[in-house]
């Protein structure tokens, strides 16, 4: 037996609701594992030892930009 228009849209809404609950937390998780600020598992020694590193590569390339600024006597 053929099912009215309203009998479907009824079906569609509850679809809709699971996919739009779906989205939002595949959105939620993708923003949780791509955060760079969550260490799961470290601890602050580990987490420190993981910042000084960054400045000390950070340093190391500002040091060899201004070293080339240098040699090409870019002022």
């Amino acid at each position: 037996m053929r099912k009215k228009l309203n009998e479907w849209t009824k079906f569609g809404y509850k679809v809709n609701i699971v996919v739009v609950v779906f989205f939002i937390s595949l959105f939620l998780w993708f923003n949780f594992v791509s955060c760079e600020d969550t260490y799961i598992g470290k601890s602050k020694e580990e987490i420190e030892q993981d910042m000084i590193k960054a400045v000390v590569e950070v340093d190391s390339l500002l040091a060899r930009v201004k070293w080339t600024a240098d040699s090409l006597e870019i002022r």
